[in-house]
């Protein structure tokens, strides 16, 4: 493995390109940051693909590594130093010349671009003029994470932190995120269940309440009624009660 500058632990496009640059004896200037970072974002490796650790996709072999991507011969690295390595050497094996002699003496963007597209690495495309400020700063695949390097600006980022100081905005903005909480809610099966529990509680809660009442109050139904009749009237659970007429009243 080549000797090779100490790799910071979150490793940005911009990042990779200045390990590039000291690796192989170039400068570290805006010009070859702006080179590399187009080229990286060209191809688009690692944070764009599952070519790990390759951001140029080059295919040389290095242990352990797989391979793959649409030419079927990418490199998936297995680590930020083997991927440096491997970046390294090819491009330092001779094939590739021209572009190393561009970054060496600092040449304009546009020059080392056009060795990059006209050598055998197979790059059709190196768009210097392109805003690539967002992406020189990303630390994950898929664009996840990042922040951006000091010498680029990201318009974007700048924008929105811009907005949210804009009256109204932040409001608009925490009622939107409250509505996709609830949306989420309400296709949880979590919420649901929970739902289920409390419908559940109450129900128990009013069948308890209607036992106890039933319990403990007699229905009227349950009442002797009174007998018109003159027939004896006989109270729940025990013997006819004899009606008094009023003549035997008296003679009592």
């Amino acid at each position: 493995m080549t000797t090779q500058p100490t790799l910071p632990e979150k490793v940005t496009p911009l990042a990779f390109a200045d390990a590039i640059l000291k690796a192989i004896g170039a400068p570290i200037t805006k010009a070859n940051e702006t080179v590399l970072v187009a080229w990286e974002g060209q191809e688009g490796g690692h944070w764009n693909n599952t070519r790990t650790y390759n951001p140029l996709n080059t295919t040389f072999k290095e242990p352990g590594a797989t391979y793959g991507g649409a030419q079927g011969n990418i490199a998936a690295y297995t680590s930020w130093e083997q991927g440096l390595d491997a970046t390294v050497r090819t491009l330092t094996n001779g094939r590739y010349a021209n572009i190393v002699a561009d970054l060496r003496g600092n040449a304009a963007p546009s020059t080392t671009a056009h060795a990059i597209t006209s050598s055998p690495w197979g790059t059709k495309v190196v768009d210097v003029n392109a805003d690539w400020s967002s992406y020189a700063g990303l630390t994950k695949a898929k664009g996840d994470g990042g922040g951006n390097h000091g010498l680029f600006f990201d318009p974007g980022k700048a924008v929105g932190d811009v907005a949210d100081h804009i009256p109204g905005v932040a409001q608009v903005k925490d009622v939107a995120g409250a509505v996709v909480k609830v949306t989420e809610a309400l296709f949880s099966v979590s919420f649901w269940i929970r739902v289920a529990f409390i419908l559940g509680g109450f129900a128990l809660l009013y069948i308890g309440v209607r036992a106890l009442v039933d319990g403990t109050s007699p229905s009227t139904s349950d009442l002797p009624s009174p007998d018109l009749t003159g027939k004896p009237n006989t109270a729940p659970g025990g013997p006819p009660t004899k009606r008094l007429k009023v003549a035997e009243v008296a003679e009592a």
